[in-house]
């Protein structure tokens, strides 16, 4: 919850005497949203689409909240699907700059960039109402496997109030067979190749009597 919290701990006792206890006091701002990322699922084979998704929860503010942004650069072996189908619940930012004209209104559309196949992600316009949660969603595709540790940039509302970065985890397997359209996309009456991969990561033990 929001507002201060102090931790107290109890006298440290030694052999040379005891020493008095010490306090530390955690501030949490509620009037800044939290921010976290997600991939479902969490762990996926070498070419497969997993769904990271944004949130940014409201829920302890009672101030609506405008011009949020943020970027992120995933990490080198996750890309941006070829489709990337990106999608958010935000709202568009509304802003009334102009003290002389109370009611002249300037909306920023809340827009989402993920461009096929690249490695970087941004939105920025985004708006979410007091005491509410809002996403921002994207189809992630894995060129290799391994452990990832995705951390964006940091949620930010026009550059100031920094909410600090949202960090996501992703296990790519390399399965033993495994197959892909060499061209993935293709239009009614065209004809592309569908290739098998056998893949084995025992350096001692051979594979024999394979068949699918």
């Amino acid at each position: 919850t929001g507002g201060s919290h102090t931790i107290t701990s109890g006298n440290l006792i030694t052999d040379l005497g005891s020493v008095t206890a010490t306090s530390v006091t955690l501030t949490i701002d509620s009037t800044l949203p939290k921010f976290t990322k997600s991939f479902s699922p969490s762990t996926i084979n070498v070419d497969d689409i997993t769904r990271l998704t944004y949130t940014i929860d409201n829920s302890l503010n009672d101030q609506n909240l405008t011009e949020l942004k943020f970027n992120d650069t995933l990490p080198t072996g996750l890309t941006v699907a070829r489709f990337s189908n990106a999608l958010t619940t935000c709202e568009d930012s509304i802003s009334y700059p102009y003290a002389f004209a109370p009611t002249y209104q300037v909306v920023t559309p809340a827009t989402v960039t993920a461009e096929s196949l690249s490695s970087d992600i941004s939105a920025l316009g985004l708006a979410v109402n007091a005491g509410a949660t809002c996403s921002v969603s994207v189809d992630v595709v894995a060129n290799a496997p391994g452990s990832y540790r995705s951390v964006s940039g940091e949620l930010t509302q026009n550059g100031s109030n920094p909410s600090g970065s949202a960090t996501a985890y992703l296990t790519v397997d390399q399965p033993v067979v495994g197959q892909t359209f060499l061209k993935k996309t293709v239009a009614p009456g065209d004809n592309t190749t569908l290739r098998f991969t056998i893949t084995n990561d025992d350096r001692d033990n051979s594979l024999t009597n394979l068949s699918f």
